[in-house]
């Protein structure tokens, strides 16, 4: 008979949100701070978490998500680019 695992080792846990600072946002998206700045403005870009009177981070996960939505958009304006050619 196998024995059961106690109940703190079934529950399932998130992993923990990674925050990254500016820098490695622009890194990772090739934008420069005014642009990533710009975007947030509008509304257009992950919002930061601020951990203190002058410090900020971005969630790892969000912008990473950011990014796979402009890589999404582009298949989609390819598709469209396409139908509207063959029109």
């Amino acid at each position: 008979m196998a024995l059961e695992k106690p109940w703190w080792r079934r529950m399932t846990r998130k992993p923990a949100p990674i925050l990254i600072p500016m820098k490695e946002v622009c890194a990772l998206t090739s934008l420069s701070r005014t642009m990533v700045n710009r975007l947030r403005s509008q509304g257009r870009f992950p919002d930061v978490v601020e951990l203190g009177d002058r410090r900020v981070a971005f969630v790892r996960s969000e912008a990473l998500a950011w990014i796979e939505e402009r890589i999404a958009g582009r298949a989609q304006r390819a598709a469209l680019r396409a139908c509207l050619g063959a029109t």
